[in-house]
């Protein structure tokens, strides 16, 4: 597999011969992976089954923060070039008068390959 790579915040950038950057394998997988995790559910009008309904799930009155973690399971594993995801850690801390959710996730890639992404 093979994609436009992103850097920490998602946006694309040039490689050393002026070229768009590109990943292949595990890092493709996971450039995948994070798009789908970072989008929202029905954004994007060409599959309406990617993203996470982070209105419905975190940005409420009540997050219901294992439902989520459901969706970003669910979307790391719909993702292109990837075989599995799991070990999902993790952890809230407070932020601007409220709180801050962080994950890291394993994924294993289909070639065979593994990557850690952070969100």
């Amino acid at each position: 597999m093979r994609t436009i790579s992103v850097d920490s915040r998602g946006d694309i950038f040039t490689d050393r011969q002026g070229n768009i950057a590109m990943s292949e394998g595990a890092a493709a997988a996971g450039t995948a992976a994070l798009c789908r995790v970072r989008t929202v559910k029905g954004e994007d009008v060409y599959d309406s089954e990617c993203g996470i309904p982070y209105f419905d799930v975190l940005f409420c009155d009540n997050p219901d923060i294992s439902l989520f973690l459901f969706y970003l399971q669910e979307q790391l594993e719909l993702a292109d070039g990837v075989a599995s995801a799991g070990d999902i850690d993790w952890e809230t801390e407070d932020f601007m008068g409220g709180k801050r959710l962080r994950y890291s996730a394993r994924i294993q890639a289909e070639d065979g390959g593994e990557i850690t992404v952070n969100g």
